[in-house]
């Protein structure tokens, strides 16, 4: 069931990243089937930073359960984006 008033877990968001890269057929990225494993890419694939700070230097909440802070799914975006304009799958502008 769809709630779009409950957070985002870290697992989730990670998902979201993970599934669009798998459907844009981004080198080296699939779809996992699960929240849990699609976290594991995300970590594995260097989407996610678990050490990722916020802007007072503090890293974010980026154990699976967590709830996704807005700087941390920005961060992964931003990661996401670069890894295609390293492979050449986005052109830089």
């Amino acid at each position: 069931m769809f709630h779009p008033n409950d957070n985002l877990s870290v697992a989730q968001a990670a998902t979201l990243v993970v599934r669009t890269l798998a459907y844009i057929n981004a080198a080296g990225i699939s779809d996992q089937g699960s929240t849990a494993a699609n976290y594991l890419v995300a970590v594995s694939n260097g989407l996610l930073n678990l050490d990722a700070p916020d802007i007072r230097g503090f890293s974010y909440g980026a154990r699976p359960s967590d709830t996704t802070a807005r700087g941390l799914l920005a961060d992964v975006l931003a990661r996401a984006v670069q890894k295609q304009v390293d492979a050449g799958a986005i052109a830089r502008t």
